[in-house]
């Protein structure tokens, strides 16, 4: 990964190393190629509406968007600000994780030492309360509600029906309202191994998140029906201390271990004539990455 993922990283890149049983299917195109060709490079890919558009070098959700339809498409990128953008097709399943791994260079040591469960932000209806009183007492929606309000225009004073669950926003990043659950309980030999095989395709790979969908945990740990969203480099967190139960001693100390895995990987790396990238090139290419 350009910069062992830190920043700037391509997302198509790495994921074109993944077999294709595990990917959502996926084009790669520019802000600025015609709506012509993309109808066309869609439909050559079995590609539909829904589908996930994003910057191919983004992050923490920023410029993610479900589309529905070619303006909602024309529309956005007219307004993304990144030139390459990744489109995926919508996967439905119900669940997703973040599951970070990591293996040594040197005598192949392999683990995941963190699972998050993501909750998409939601509200259920009581048949008395209208979709905006249920959003407003959701803490989670409260630096979108403005977003909320347009998005959402046509069933903000509808009254949502007792018992009917409505998944407000789709996308599954801390940023975006999603709660993170520990489900470190997850962490077995199987998941490993599991999580094992998607990766071990990928050059040089030894650290990193692996954002995905499952249509359930025991087909999960059978590696069957499972699509990964994303993969991500050394700029991966360990999600999970993100849920509410995590004290912040014990966040710290997670951090910590995680950079600490970071650097001894680094240094086996170093140690097999792995080329360094050159602190002017890292600069570069935060000043890029901030300037988003």
């Amino acid at each position: 990964m350009k910069l062992s993922g830190a920043i700037e990283s391509s997302k198509y890149s790495y994921l074109q190393y993944v077999p294709d049983q595990y990917l959502p299917k996926k084009i790669l195109i520019t802000k600025d190629t015609p709506i012509k060709k993309i109808e066309q490079l869609l439909k050559t890919h079995l590609l539909e509406y829904p589908l996930i558009a994003k910057p191919d070098t983004g992050l923490r959700g920023l410029e993610v968007e479900v589309i529905t339809q070619t303006n909602e498409l024309l529309n956005y990128l007219k307004r993304v600000s990144r030139t390459d953008i990744l489109i995926q097709e919508f996967i439905e399943h119900p669940i997703e994780l973040g599951i970070l791994y990591s293996k040594t260079p040197l005598n192949n040591h392999k683990k995941i030492s963190s699972v998050t469960l993501k909750e998409f932000l939601s509200i259920k209806g009581d048949g008395v309360s209208t979709f905006r009183a249920l959003l407003s007492k959701n803490i989670r929606a409260e630096k979108q509600f403005d977003f909320f309000k347009i998005k959402y225009q046509s069933l903000w004073d509808t009254v949502i029906d007792e018992g009917k669950t409505i998944r407000v926003e789709p996308i599954g990043n801390h940023n975006r309202g999603t709660k993170f659950v520990n489900a470190n309980l997850l962490i077995t030999p199987k998941l490993v191994a599991v999580v094992d095989e998607i990766v071990k395709h990928i050059p040089g790979f030894y650290y990193g998140r692996i954002d995905l969908k499952a249509q359930s945990i025991r087909k999960l740990m059978n590696g069957e029906e499972i699509r990964v969203l994303e993969i991500n480099g050394v700029n991966s967190e360990p999600t999970h201390i993100y849920d509410s139960n995590t004290t912040l001693v014990s966040a710290y100390n997670d951090i910590f271990n995680h950079m600490n895995t970071i650097y001894e990987i680094s240094k086996q790396n170093k140690t097999q004539g792995e080329k360094r990238d050159s602190l002017k090139t890292l600069l570069k290419e935060t000043h890029k990455h901030f300037s988003y």
